[in-house]
Parts: structure tokens; C-alpha cells; sequence
């Protein structure tokens, strides 16, 4: 029941910190860029996910007509985070980047590509 109770006011928090948010005719990228200077994605990937959940679904709600449905801005925006990591967050030498068809399989934007 606590547990409940603070999910709750996780989702209640979450919901109010994401009104904020204005991303009416802004471009999917800039308002990444902009949510990420006020959010950090660190921990574990389903804690990233549901922050990027959020953002999606809040990017739809300024923007309904631009997309079919958040799920498609978050597949999106995970692919756009993939490609930026693979652009600038390797510090090693020997890092070899990732293919076309390589981000194809990491990504889910073959879901969208098939519709």
C-alpha cells in the first residue's frame, strides 16, 4: 500500500514537472535537447525509459498531429539518444562506430519504417 501510494505521487509529481513543458511547433531534437538541460538520464535503462516515456508523451500532447502516437516520438527519441551516443560518447581509441544496418537492429525505428 505505501508502495502505491508513492507511485502515485511519483506519476502525480512527473505529470506536473512535464506541464511545464511547452513543445508546441518546436522540432522533435531541439525539444530533446531542451528537456535533457533540466533532466538527467542517468540509472538503470528502465528508469531512463519511462523519463523518456514522459517526454514522449508530453511531446504529443503539445504536437498530436506531427506523429501518430507517443510511442512513435519515443522510438524516435531513442534513436536519436543512440546515434548521439554513438557521435560524441565513446572516449576510446579503438571504438569502431556503428553501421546502418547495426543501429537498424538497436533501434526500434524498423517498427516505424514499416508503417
Amino acid at each position: 500500500m505505501v508502495n502505491d501510494s508513492r507511485d502515485q505521487l511519483s506519476e502525480r509529481v512527473s505529470y506536473h514537472f512535464m506541464q511545464q513543458f511547452n513543445f508546441s511547433g518546436v522540432r522533435l531534437d531541439a525539444a530533446l535537447r531542451d528537456f535533457l538541460q533540466h533532466v538527467c538520464l542517468t540509472g538503470e535503462s528502465s528508469q531512463r525509459a519511462k523519463i523518456l516515456n514522459h517526454f514522449s508523451v508530453r511531446y504529443h500532447e503539445c504536437n498530436p498531429a506531427l506523429f501518430g502516437s507517443a510511442d512513435d516520438i519515443h522510438a524516435l527519441t531513442c534513436a536519436l539518444i543512440l546515434l548521439n551516443t554513438d557521435l560524441h560518447g565513446c572516449v576510446s581509441a579503438d571504438y569502431i562506430k556503428i553501421t546502418p544496418a547495426q543501429f537498424t537492429n538497436r533501434s526500434s525505428c524498423r517498427t516505424l519504417a514499416r508503417r
